[in-house]
């Protein structure tokens, strides 16, 4: 539909297609929270990549750092070489797949110190704690199951709500609370950082090129 609607000229096509990877690939937090995968567009083999090259072929910079979110969150590296491959025709504005997997690494060590930040404390999450000696039990299996299992149980606090990461059942109800709050607050400071980590906000990728092609495009016919 996107590409369609681009080379003849469909401007609703366009709209449409760029609202549904919007809606999918969405820009707030909060949004991404509530959505459900899959929702408006058809999933087939290397899906996320077929998507991420769309993006870039029509200057759709907003949906960039979720897409690359989501690939690293479904991906191993490996994976991710084989997917940014599938295409040799278009130039991708970013230097893929390394941008991605060196963003990968600087995302993860966001989770502890931002997401997670009391296990750098020593001690127990609330100074309120109705249990100390489970929580700090709870503590340390968290910390050490972040350095056993590593990115593919850290990337889970990215891109899992409170809701959905079971972070609760392992504190008693104050720890929990204390800990819902950082957990909120940190996953929303990395997510505004996904376009720097992505490497996705250089004032040197011209992102506005496609677009400026289609309007010089649109004054010639007018012409």
């Amino acid at each position: 539909m996107l590409r369609l609607g681009r080379k003849y000229q469909f401007k609703y096509l366009r709209k449409e297609a760029i609202h549904c990877l919007q809606r999918e690939f969405p820009g707030t937090l909060a949004l991404w929270d509530e959505r459900e995968p899959n929702a408006h567009i058809a999933v087939e083999e290397s899906f996320l990549f077929k998507v991420a090259y769309l993006a870039h072929e029509n200057s759709i910079q907003s949906i960039l750092p979720m897409i690359y979110l989501a690939i690293r969150d479904s991906y191993f590296t490996t994976g991710i070489k084989i997917g940014f491959s599938i295409r040799k025709t278009h130039s991708l504005r970013l230097n893929e797949p390394l941008s991605c997997i060196i963003a990968y690494e600087a995302l993860l060590s966001q989770v502890p110190s931002t997401i997670l930040p009391f296990l750098h404390d020593g001690k127990i999450p609330s100074t309120s704690c109705l249990n100390p000696t489970a929580c700090d039990n709870a503590r340390n299996k968290l910390l050490a199951d972040l350095w056993r299992d590593g990115g593919d149980f850290a990337i889970e606090f990215v891109t899992q709500s409170w809701t959905k990461n079971k972070l609760q059942a392992r504190f008693c109800t104050k720890c929990a609370s204390y800990v819902k709050g950082q957990y909120n607050r940190g996953r929303q400071k990395v997510w505004e950082m996904l376009p720097v980590l992505f490497g996705i906000d250089k004032p040197d990728v011209p992102w506005d090129l496609e677009c400026s092609d289609d309007e010089n495009e649109e004054d010639n016919t007018g012409e």
